[in-house]
This record gives C-alpha cells, sequence and structure tokens, in this order.
C-alpha cells in the first residue's frame, strides 16, 4: 500500500505477525503507521508518531470507532501506555507537517 500523504510505498511493520488477522504497514519518510483489516486490507488506523516534550506519543485515528486518541508511549517497555485523550470523533485536516502543533494544541487544552 501506498502513503495516503507522500504517496510512496509503505513497508510491512516489523511487528507484523503472518497469523494475525490485522496488518501494519509504516512509512518512515512521513512517520505514520496504518494498520490494515488484513494484510493489504482497508485501513482502519492511521497512526501519528510524535515526539513532544521528550517523550513519545500516538495521535490514532481509528476509523472502525469513529474516534481520534491522543497516547503517552511508555519510556520503558514494561510500563503502561496512557491515553491522554479520547475524541468521539476522527480529527479532519491532520498532515505529518502539522502533526506536532496540532499535538501541542490539544494537550494544552486537555
Amino acid at each position: 500500500m501506498n502513503c495516503q500523504f507522500c504517496q510512496q510505498p509503505t513497508k510491512n511493520a516489523p511487528w507484523e505477525n503472518d497469523y494475525d488477522i490485522s496488518g501494519w504497514y509504516d512509512c518512515k519518510n512521513c512517520n505514520i503507521s496504518y494498520r490494515t483489516y488484513c494484510p493489504n486490507g482497508k485501513v482502519e488506523l492511521i497512526r501519528f508518531n510524535v515526539l513532544f516534550r521528550n517523550r513519545n506519543y500516538c495521535i490514532d485515528l481509528d476509523v472502525t470507532t469513529n474516534q481520534t486518541e491522543i497516547l503517552l508511549l511508555p519510556q520503558e517497555m514494561d510500563d503502561t501506555i496512557i491515553i491522554v485523550l479520547i475524541l468521539p470523533y476522527i480529527v479532519e485536516g491532520l498532515t505529518p507537517q502539522n502533526i506536532l502543533s496540532k499535538l501541542e494544541t490539544y494537550m494544552t487544552f486537555s
């Protein structure tokens, strides 16, 4: 599949498992991951990966639940992912170019 932002081919994510029903694809150029229902299937989730204040965040646009989640990723592998914010709709207009400024705005008001 191609990235919807830069149109370059994505690569299977390193955690891709042949036995999973979902497929994960990464665009390194845009720092985005896509989850599909099945390998090469319809996109279910678009994940923007963002470094903000020296912490790793994800902004997930979940098409299946029609919601947006902002997640704070753990610094250690065995720590817990923190759900910072859940919005009951898909945030429109997010791009790799504006994702950091959008995250700063949501973090200010959450």
